[in-house]
């Protein structure tokens, strides 16, 4: 399924600020300051998503201006999924 490119960059830019938001800003992934299962599963929702859009920005785009700051943007996002995963399996099942 392909999205408008008309929609993909305002796609881009809401779903990257919310992630970067939440898990920068909200203590709700955060395991040692009052958040749940349920809150880590919508932060890790809207990162997924976002780093989904960055890829598809990268694949799609012809400014290569416009797919670098889309790859700058989603690269950390991926780094965030990876050791949240990491330290969500390691919670679970280590301890």
């Amino acid at each position: 399924m392909r999205i408008p490119r008309a929609a993909l960059l305002p796609l881009l830019a809401v779903l990257t600020g919310a992630a970067y938001y939440l898990v920068l800003f909200k203590n709700w992934a955060s395991p040692y300051r009052g958040g749940g299962d349920l809150h880590m599963f919508v932060t890790q929702a809207v990162a997924v998503l976002a780093a989904f859009a960055c890829f598809e920005v990268i694949r799609s785009e012809k400014v290569v201006a416009l797919r670098a700051l889309a790859g700058a943007l989603g690269f950390p996002l991926l780094l965030v999924i990876a050791l949240t995963l990491w330290y969500g399996v390691r919670r679970h099942v280590g301890g």
